[in-house]
């Protein structure tokens, strides 16, 4: 299952992003997760993916590019 998938099921659900769920991802598919998410204009999810990306991986530069 894809980061999106996953994070559209836990908003289907009314759940918030865990660190559990984020954590399995690397940060570049979190960065492609967030591009994704901004092409389709979802820009609430795309910065709660990306504060939970920089929590988790605060020195990744895919992290740190995508969410400057």
């Amino acid at each position: 299952m894809t980061l999106i998938q996953e994070l559209m099921n836990q908003a289907a659900a009314g759940s918030i992003l865990s660190t559990s769920t984020i954590n399995r991802f690397s940060p570049a598919e979190i960065r492609e997760a967030i591009q994704s998410l901004v092409a389709t204009e979802q820009l609430d999810l795309a910065n709660a993916l990306g504060d939970a990306g920089l929590s988790l991986y605060p020195h990744s530069e895919d992290i740190l590019a995508i969410t400057s």
